[in-house]
């Protein structure tokens, strides 16, 4: 996942039927410093910098990188470039 600095991103996510849907997900930054992440799995960059958020539901750990810039691009799928 990549952030800019006060940029926010929901970690998406889908319980399939093996999964008690009564089970609480939880979220967890592992560096506070670089990214924050609520309850409701929304994460926030703060300062530049890499860190993990760890996702448990039961006996499952997840975790998903993230990566906040001051600087982030995004392209169109559709968008066409030459390398001068």
């Amino acid at each position: 996942m990549y952030l800019a600095i006060n940029g926010k991103e929901k970690i998406d996510y889908y319980l399939n039927s093996i999964i008690d849907k009564n089970d609480k997900i939880t979220f967890k930054s592992l560096d506070n410093n670089i990214a924050t992440v609520s309850n409701d799995g929304i994460v926030t960059g703060i300062n530049e910098g890499k860190t993990k958020i760890i996702v448990n539901l039961e006996n499952y750990t997840f975790e998903i990188n993230v990566i906040v810039s001051d600087l982030i691009v995004t392209l169109p799928t559709d968008y066409n470039y030459q390398k001068k």
